[in-house]
């Protein structure tokens, strides 16, 4: 899966020690991509029987949320973390999503 854009998010909670990045892929998250994300490590919850189904996965450096079906993913980091995440995460939807 290809990121056509990352910017930065601007429900920042820069209070907290967290940044967040909003995606755009060249395609829509779909159930296979949500489960592949597993692979990133973290938790995943899953509500697929929403009318919109949801999307979190979260680890003690990172948290990433989306909603099936659209393009976008959002990537909240640690600031400590930041360069080393968001390195990972898009090397991962390259190669994996």
């Amino acid at each position: 899966m290809n990121i056509e854009q990352r910017v930065e998010s601007r429900e920042q909670c820069t209070e907290a020690g967290w940044y967040a990045y909003d995606y755009l892929f060249d395609r829509t998250v779909g159930r296979t991509e949500i489960e592949r994300l597993r692979a990133f490590g973290g938790d995943l919850l899953y509500l697929s029987s929403l009318r919109e189904p949801f999307y979190k996965l979260e680890d003690s450096r990172f948290m990433i949320r989306g909603i099936e079906g659209t393009r976008e993913m959002r990537l909240a980091v640690y600031r400590e973390n930041e360069q080393e995440i968001l390195e990972k995460f898009e090397k991962f939807c390259r190669d994996c999503l």
